[in-house]
């Protein structure tokens, strides 16, 4: 709850069950990696305004914030699935195979048990 008021301004008070959880251990400069607890929200549209600024926001690894289309994240995903890094649509996803496990959850819905991803 925390991170989605600093980082897109979301206020939420319960973001319900976990629906993914991951682990990834490497070097960082304070602990040895990072857990991650996914959670899927229905919120209605809104114009992201994060609470940190530009600066605390690349501390944390947030470049922009935007919404995007289903459309937009498959094409994401295939690029790059493909490798194509020339591809306007190539993006880095965070987990790597978030197009396809979003896929999963619009088609099959909510896993009754948290699903453990992949560290990537």
């Amino acid at each position: 709850m925390r991170e989605l008021r600093e980082e897109v301004g979301l206020e939420i008070g319960d973001p319900g069950a976990v629906i993914w959880r991951k682990e990834h251990v490497f070097a960082m400069e304070r602990w040895d990696g990072q857990q991650d607890t996914y959670f899927w929200i229905e919120v209605e549209p809104f114009e992201p305004r994060p609470h940190l600024s530009a600066q605390e926001l690349l501390a944390e690894n947030v470049d922009s914030t935007r919404w995007w289309t289903c459309d937009e994240l498959r094409a994401a995903q295939r690029a790059y699935d493909e490798g194509v890094l020339g591809d306007p649509a190539y993006a880095v996803l965070s987990p790597r195979r978030l197009g396809h496990l979003v896929g999963d959850l619009l088609t099959r819905g909510r896993p009754v048990q948290p699903r453990e991803l992949d560290p990537l």
